[in-house]
């Protein structure tokens, strides 16, 4: 670059202009050193005392909703910045439907890019509009800034702006657009007050005896009383239901993932949470993925609080198609810790039989099992223990196509 070989240019006409007595050479060459000096000082402090700013309208969304993107850069300093290049990092899967967007050189990104110039205390302001099409955890953020000196000769880059996140909930049905019964599609659940214990409200202890589980048993009081003593919860007449979501489109790995029937099974498992949210039910949900970045998986216990709802949803937001056990694990995992009579609705695109014995162990054990079919072609057929609904053939590609 010019920039770099400026120092050497400015030394040659000096040092000639000395060494052969040209005096006009010698004052160019000093000339060029006061230039190189100011463009020096000019670029060195063009991106100090810079501000930049970034805010979401929103954080959380649905499909289909906008967003609005808000973007500002102050130049708090009596130096102007005379050109000044910002470029937003944004998810390639995020359409920007106001904006400039320009490619990245990195995976899965994109870049917002606005170039302008700032006087001395003055900012800048640019509005993006996000269409959220399609759900997901979408990441914005950081900018990178370039700016330098009036010739462009010598440039400064900064990174600037922690990373924001978006997060779009799946789409919800009406589980009449599903194919299931308008009025108790989970059986006489809904309208039965039926007698349960409440684990999350421990009423007092008692001692054990033969035919109390090992996960009752209290360990330190226990301990203190010299005998085993097992917990004694609360009763409460609350409707529990349980949504086991399978991840898996393929029965093997080395398949890959179907994106349609995937989607698919979220928005199906979306749609009965909301159902039983909207009924005051205890609702939670678990699928065999883990959360973006870490090992924790998927799940979300059950509540009836109001804004259970907003947690199954952002939890099914953030399935991604790669899962860390199978689904006959989650089911046989969930099933020790749902507390007796729950209802688990098992969503999956496959039906394999290892899925079907687990299934059959909860119903054995006094669960209301139902089995959504979200895959394609025809669904198992239906036993007398465990009703099976083909929910798959009622949601159109384009309502789920990502």
């Amino acid at each position: 670059m010019l920039g770099d070989s400026w120092p050497i240019v400015v030394a040659v006409f000096v040092l000639a202009g000395a060494l052969y007595g040209q005096k006009a050479l010698f004052i160019l060459g000093v000339m060029l050193l006061l230039v190189q000096l100011l463009i020096t000082f000019w670029s060195r402090w063009a991106l100090w005392r810079l501000e930049y700013t970034r805010k979401l309208s929103e954080y959380r969304a649905f499909v289909g909703e906008k967003i609005e993107l808000t973007v500002r850069v102050s130049n708090s300093k009596p130096l102007p910045v005379t050109w000044l290049e910002v470029r937003e990092e944004i998810d390639l899967d995020l359409r920007v439907v106001q904006g400039t967007v320009l490619p990245s050189p990195k995976p899965g990104i994109n870049y917002i890019g606005e170039n302008t110039s700032l006087g001395w205390y003055e900012a800048v302001t640019w509005h993006y509009f996000i269409n959220c099409s399609r759900r997901g955890y979408y990441k914005i953020g950081p900018a990178n800034i370039r700016s330098g000196d009036i010739f462009g000769l010598f440039q400064r880059r900064l990174t600037v702006g922690q990373s924001d996140y978006l997060i779009v909930y799946p789409k919800t049905f009406a589980l009449k657009e599903l194919g299931l019964p308008e009025r108790r599609p989970f059986g006489d659940s809904g309208s039965r007050q039926r007698l349960f214990e409440d684990p999350t409200r421990v009423a007092g202890l008692r001692e054990y005896r033969s035919d109390d589980p090992f996960k009752r048993i209290d360990w330190k009081a226990s301990a203190r009383h010299q005998k085993l003593q097992v917990k004694v919860y609360e009763p409460t007449t609350s409707l529990y239901l349980h949504v086991l979501l399978n991840i898996d489109t393929f029965e093997h790995p080395w398949q890959g993932h179907d994106p349609v029937v995937l989607e698919r099974g979220i928005s199906v498992a979306a749609s009965v949470a909301r159902y039983a949210c909207e009924h005051h039910w205890s609702v939670g949900i678990a699928a065999n993925g883990s959360m973006p970045g870490s090992a924790r998986p998927i799940k979300v216990n059950p509540n009836s609080a109001p804004e259970q709802l907003l947690r199954v949803l952002e939890a099914l937001a953030l399935v991604a198609p790669f899962t860390t056990s199978s689904i006959e694990v989650v089911i046989k995992e969930e099933g020790q810790r749902l507390p007796w009579g729950s209802t688990v609705v098992v969503v999956s695109a496959l039906a394999t039989e290892g899925i079907w014995a687990e299934m059959n162990r909860l119903k054995d054990a006094g669960y209301l099992v139902y089995f959504l079919y979200s895959g394609i072609g025809n669904a198992p057929r239906p036993t007398d223990s465990i009703p099976v609904y083909d929910v798959g053939q009622f949601i159109r590609v384009e309502d789920v196509a990502p």
